[in-house]
């Protein structure tokens, strides 16, 4: 069973199964590196907006005509081959591929002119039309929920990420203050990333509080006991303040995790 969700999932996965040692954090493909991070869900709700945008290509083809017809085909055709290539390329990873795919997309989906009748029931004073847009409001509030929820959803991960990298740019430039401060700052953004918490393990190792340090590096283990290099900076940390036994374990466990990682080769 494929655990752990994050950018770094595939790459866990990775170290325990691949046959040679290497550092990767991308499937070469979509659909498998969307089942290693969000799961089965995750998988079903890609595919089934696929299969949307399809069915939605092949019903413009099916009821346009002549020059029309022939857009719509390319449109098709021009997803399709996007969703193929997904399968088995990094297509999805160069900007302006996603971009144009999306924009076909919204092309696809977007409403057509409204037949005759339907314009002239929405013009009449009665409640025929009036009622058809009072009952479309509740869809179009949903969706506009449910578009910022996908929003926070994607921006909560990206400023933890952005918080992780500032800390790093600060233990750089040497001002472990402030690297503190915003890796602390990752952490309140999302409190189960463990990268988040190594980061200020690390900070915390640099500033010689091995106690808080220990006790940030437990923190990332238990968020993301699959990560090796967690539990090397534990077994480091451990080392530190004296705990051989407890170093030792954590040594293994990383050990275990990335077996043919050159660390381990003796």
């Amino acid at each position: 069973m494929l655990q752990g969700s994050g950018p770094g999932t595939f790459q866990l996965l990775w170290e325990r199964l691949a046959p040679i040692y290497s550092y990767v954090v991308n499937a070469h493909s979509l659909y498998i590196e969307t089942f290693a991070e969000v799961g089965a869900v995750g998988l079903a709700l890609l595919v089934g907006f696929f299969l949307l945008l399809l069915g939605a290509a092949v019903r413009a083809v099916m009821r346009s005509e002549h020059e029309a017809r022939a857009r719509a085909a390319g449109a098709a055709a021009a997803l399709l081959a996007f969703m193929v290539s997904a399968s088995f390329d990094w297509v999805w990873q160069l900007p302006v591929l996603p971009v144009a795919f999306l924009l076909l997309a919204a092309a696809v989906l977007a409403p057509g002119p409204r037949p005759v009748w339907v314009r002239t029931a929405a013009a009449l004073p009665d409640d025929t039309g009036g009622g058809a847009r009072r009952r479309r409001v509740p869809v179009r509030v949903g969706l506009v929920v449910t578009a910022v929820a996908c929003l926070v959803a994607i921006g909560v991960p990206l400023a933890e990420v952005s918080a992780v990298r500032q800390s790093q740019a600060a233990v750089a430039a040497g001002d472990t203050t402030l690297a503190l401060a915003d890796a602390r700052s990752a952490v309140r953004l999302e409190p189960g990333a463990g990268s988040a918490q190594l980061q200020v393990a690390l900070v915390l190792e640099l500033k010689h509080d091995f106690p808080a340090a220990l006790a940030a590096a437990r923190k990332a283990t238990r968020d993301e006991p699959q990560d090796s290099s967690e539990w090397l900076v534990l077994s480091r940390l451990e080392a530190e303040a004296g705990h051989v036994k407890a170093s030792i374990a954590a040594y293994d466990r990383a050990r275990s995790l990335d077996p043919r990682s050159p660390l381990f080769q003796t």
